[in-house]
């Protein structure tokens, strides 16, 4: 976090960056496990398709995403929508 999380702040258009650490991971005996293992999960929000836009162009994304490849040993990327059910 010391090296990349800086990076992300020169990253135009993100409106709020979070990495989350897993402590630990549960399955239910119900439902089938995912066969991959997580050790942390990044989330950046933007504020609009043009603040996303902005930051997919940059040259500081793309130094970013350079550097997450350093140590980051696998990725999948979701492009979401919030659907707010209690707030």
């Amino acid at each position: 976090m010391e090296i990349h999380a800086p990076m992300a702040r020169a990253c135009p258009g993100i409106g709020r960056y979070a990495l989350t650490i897993v402590k630990y991971a549960s399955t239910r005996k119900d439902v089938a496990p995912y066969e991959i293992q997580v050790d942390g999960i990044a989330e950046l929000w933007f504020k609009s398709q043009a603040d996303f836009e902005a930051y997919s162009n940059s040259p500081a994304t793309k130094r970013l995403r350079d550097d997450g490849a350093t140590f980051i040993g696998r990725e999948i990327d979701f492009m979401t929508e919030e659907q707010v059910i209690i707030s």
